[in-house]
């Protein structure tokens, strides 16, 4: 979050009309530093998600790569939630159009 200019990078990248432009699945800002407002207003228009953590960038990667999520198709009350937040937060037709 303390790298504005690499925040810019990546959001001009991702929405260049150039072939070669960046395909961003997403971003991790870590360190706990919010980003300046008017750079926050342009995340907003990103198409895709933008996470933020508090801790340093090796303890954020490190407990990234340590998650392990299982959901079990027995487990309704885990299934109904990750169906309730994938048709709120993910972009379905979005997904499947970069497939």
């Amino acid at each position: 979050g303390d790298r504005d200019d690499i925040i810019l990078a990546i959001i001009a990248g991702s929405k260049s009309e150039i072939e070669d432009s960046l395909e961003v699945a997403g971003m991790v800002l870590t360190g706990g530093f919010a980003p300046h407002v008017k750079i926050r207003r342009l995340m907003k228009s990103c198409n895709f998600s933008i996470l933020t953590s508090g801790n340093d960038t090796y303890t954020t990667t490190k407990r990234i790569h340590e998650r392990r999520v299982k959901i079990r198709s027995t487990d309704e009350n885990k299934v109904k939630e990750t169906e309730k937040l994938v048709s709120q937060y993910v972009d379905i037709e979005g997904l499947v159009q970069r497939m």
